[in-house]
């Protein structure tokens, strides 16, 4: 799959959440994919220029499916 095809989903604050949130999505069939981010941030706030966000990804037709086995499994996203 080319990579341009996938969208961001969410992100998580720290590689074990984001181990979570992709094995939830694969297990119910969504292929997903953890891109850890840089080290931009200044001062360790929960932003994407934070350091080492997650960003979560998904197939842009999965992103209503991917958000509802989230959410039924405990995260709490934004829209």
């Amino acid at each position: 799959m080319a990579e341009d095809s996938l969208v961001q989903l969410t992100i998580a604050r720290d590689e074990v959440t984001a181990g979570m949130m992709v094995q939830a999505l694969e297990g119910a069939g969504i292929m997903a994919i953890d891109k850890e981010g840089g080290n931009s941030g200044l001062f360790g706030v929960f932003t994407k220029s934070s350091p080492f966000y997650h960003e979560i990804q998904v197939r842009a037709d999965d992103v209503e499916s991917a958000r509802e086995v989230l959410r039924n499994v405990g995260f709490d996203l934004e829209d």
